[in-house]
């Protein structure tokens, strides 16, 4: 009888190549979480000591100014802007609604000579003249005065030679009737009383039509020639009188300074306006009363040289030295200065080895935060070294 065959247990087959991979990497990735969980552990255990270290900012750097050679002064700086001398506003005309310009030969902005007609009203000019003072009443042959003087004066400013006598004579009289004709109009006349005639002598013997020049029909200017700054225009009838606004002279600048700054000035104060084409030296010339309400004043200054007319209204900053307290000197911050008891005082300066030493100075002046040196041993201490301002 056959007996069945023995049974055999099935072998588990072997691991895989995939999953021994596998295996590895999950290895792998415990030992990189140990070592990370390791460096965690060790920052918390870092020391206070260690941690304070860290913390510590750098050790500080030297703190140095370089030296400089100069005047020690105690300046201000005051905005100014650059004018003419005399400014002066003419108004001809009145009231009697006949005043209406009828033409501007001058345009705004330009430059009229002794003698130009600036202006025209109802078809009459307007003469430009130097002079102090306006003209207040007409003209006439025989008159006498300091305003037929005045007008003597304009006429031979304007190129009509006389003999300036204060009185209106016949040569006079020629220079002005050759100023109206030569600018294209009919000299103003009107009937003047004859000296000696009666009444019963009639209205023609009693009066003669001569020249008779109204004030309106001449502008004064303090100084020509003078520049149009601007007049009333053509076509306008204004009420209280046609205007014309000059402005002449010499170029200066003006400025509106605090109270406390202008105490400190005196006629004479030096400075240096910085304007567009250069550095100009100033001077003050004029200081104004303090104003009641804001308490500044005006100041004028004027240049110690020749400024360009190109520069009329424009802005400048003018720096004044108030105090000089050390001519000529080497310059370095007040705090640089080590006081030494009883020795002389002494500045750290930086050596080219780039080490500091002390350099023993007499301070001859010291104003506001600055002090004028000399080295005691001459040559230990020059424009361009470097010494030590921190503490």
């Amino acid at each position: 009888m056959l007996r069945d065959a023995p049974q055999t247990r099935p072998v588990a087959a072997p691991v895989t190549a995939r999953r021994r991979a596998i295996q590895f990497a999950g290895a792998g990735a415990v030992v990189v979480a140990a070592i990370a969980f390791g460096w965690v552990l060790a920052a918390q255990f870092t020391s206070t000591a260690q941690r304070e270290s860290a913390a510590q900012p750098p050790p500080p750097t030297p703190i140095t100014v370089e030296v400089t050679r100069g005047d020690l002064t105690d300046s201000v700086s005051v905005s100014a802007e650059i004018v003419r001398e005399h400014e002066d506003i003419v108004t001809v005309g009145g009231s009697d609604g006949r005043t209406v310009v009828t033409a501007q030969p001058v345009s705004n902005g330009g430059t009229a000579g002794a003698g130009a007609v600036v202006l025209e009203v109802g078809g009459r000019p307007v003469f430009l003249l130097p002079g102090a003072f306006p003209f207040y009443r007409d003209l006439v042959a025989g008159a006498s005065g300091p305003d037929v003087s005045q007008l003597q004066n304009g006429l031979v400013a304007a190129g009509h030679p006389l003999t300036v006598d204060g009185k209106l004579g016949p040569e006079t009289v020629a220079a002005v009737s050759a100023l109206y004709r030569d600018a294209g109009y009919s000299p103003p006349t009107g009937d003047v009383p004859t000296p000696g005639a009666t009444p019963s002598q009639g209205a023609s013997a009693a009066a003669t039509t001569q020249l008779s020049v109204p004030p309106e029909e001449f502008a004064v200017a303090r100084s020509v020639p003078a520049i149009v700054i601007s007049t009333t225009d053509v076509g306008v009838a204004p009420a209280e009188g046609a205007q014309i606004e000059l402005s002449s002279g010499a170029l200066i600048a003006s400025a509106t300074v605090p109270q406390a700054v202008a105490a400190r000035l005196t006629a004479g104060t030096a400075g240096e306006a910085v304007l567009a084409d250069g550095v100009a030296g100033m001077t003050v010339s004029a200081l104004g009363e303090p104003d009641e309400e804001t308490g500044e004043s005006t100041v004028t200054f004027t240049p110690t040289g020749s400024i360009d007319d190109s520069l009329v209204g424009t802005s400048t900053t003018i720096r004044l030295d108030l105090e000089i307290a050390g001519r000529d000197s080497l310059i370095v911050p007040t705090r640089s200065v080590i006081a030494q008891g009883e020795r002389d005082p002494a500045v750290s300066r930086l050596s080219p080895e780039g080490t500091f030493e002390l350099v023993p100075v007499r301070e001859i002046a010291a104003l506001s935060g600055l002090s004028a040196v000399e080295p005691v041993e001459p040559g230990a201490l020059d424009a361009g070294d470097k010494v030590r301002v921190d503490p």
